[in-house]
C-alpha cells in the first residue's frame, strides 16, 4: 500500500505540479498530508470510510488521489472547474466503494 507521502506525490503529479520524474519537496508533501489526515479523519467520523490512511484499499486509491487533488488544488494554484468536478465525483466514488463489502478475490495472495 502506498504511504501518505507517496499518495501526496501522486496528487501533485495529478495536478501537474510535478513532472513524472520529480519528487515533492518535504514542505509541499507535508501540507498535502496534513490535509489528507484531516479529510480522512472527517470521513471516518462520519462513517463514510472505514480504512486507515496508511492502508487505502487498492480500489479506492485513484478516487482518493482525485478527491485530495480537488481539496488542495487551490493551495497550489492549480484549481479549475475540471479539478473541482473530478474531486466531487471522487468523493462520491470513495463513499460508494467504501460501502461495498470486500471481495476476498480482490486481495492478492502469494503462495510460496
Amino acid at each position: 500500500m502506498p504511504t501518505p507521502t507517496e499518495l501526496a506525490e501522486r496528487v501533485m503529479k495529478r495536478l501537474g505540479i510535478l513532472d513524472a520524474d520529480e519528487s515533492p519537496e518535504a514542505k509541499e508533501a507535508q501540507d498535502i498530508i496534513a490535509t489528507m489526515r484531516s479529510a480522512h479523519a472527517s470521513m471516518l467520523d462520519l462513517g463514510l470510510i472505514d480504512w486507515p490512511l496508511d492502508d487505502v484499499p487498492v480500489r479506492c486509491q485513484d478516487a482518493w488521489v482525485n478527491y485530495m487533488a480537488g481539496k488542495v488544488s487551490a493551495d497550489f494554484g492549480a484549481s479549475s472547474q475540471e479539478v473541482f468536478a473530478r474531486g466531487a465525483a471522487a468523493e462520491r466514488e470513495l463513499i460508494a466503494l467504501s460501502s461495498q463489502p470486500i471481495d476476498p478475490r480482490d486481495i492478492p495472495v502469494t503462495d510460496y
